[in-house]
């Protein structure tokens, strides 16, 4: 089972490696960096379960991809039902 695991709204810890050293930055999440994330992990299960693992690792691809969706989800406009 593939869990989707976010961080809460509010301040947190980065941790990341540059040129062999590690830095630490405090960054904001927002309720938009949740869903982008949200977005940007479900393309990362969506391609690893359909065995798309190399473009699973592609951060870029991942990366459009999810904007695409998230766009999507965030324009689409729907009719409500009609009753005859």
């Amino acid at each position: 089972m593939k869990l989707i695991r976010l961080q809460d709204i509010g301040k947190a810890m980065r941790k990341y490696e540059e040129d062999g050293q590690v830095y630490e930055t405090e960054i904001e999440i927002t309720e938009n960096t949740l869903v982008e994330t949200f977005f940007h992990e479900m393309v990362h299960i969506i391609l690893d379960s359909s065995g798309e693992e190399s473009l699973s690792e592609n951060e870029k691809f991942v990366n459009i991809a999810a904007k695409c969706m998230l766009e999507i989800y965030l324009s689409s406009v729907y009719e409500k039902e009609s009753k005859p």
